[in-house]
């Protein structure tokens, strides 16, 4: 058997832990806290809203107080077939 001509790879050398960035202060305002100052701004425009009394009173128009009725049908009898013509003979 022969030998390999090819060198033997050299063992790469194994990496220190990685550092991790510094940490840094958000430089962009907090999305709650600006939803929180929002919140209190609609609860102090609700509030104010509640204290006052309405414009005018509302005017609910008058209803229907009767019964409802059902319109009978009425069925051209020249358009039915001569089977259905008997038949509805016999619901009279």
């Amino acid at each position: 058997m022969t030998t390999p001509t090819d060198p033997a790879p050299e063992p790469t050398p194994v990496a220190a832990e990685p550092t991790p960035a510094p940490v840094t202060p958000p430089t962009a305002a907090d999305p709650i806290a600006a939803m929180v100052a929002e919140l209190a701004i609609l609860r102090a425009e609700f509030a104010a809203l509640k204290a006052t009394a309405p414009v005018a009173p509302v005017v609910v128009p008058p209803t229907d107080q009767g019964k409802p009725t059902i319109t009978p049908i009425t069925i051209d009898p020249s358009s039915l077939s001569p089977l259905a013509r008997m038949a509805a003979g016999y619901r009279k």
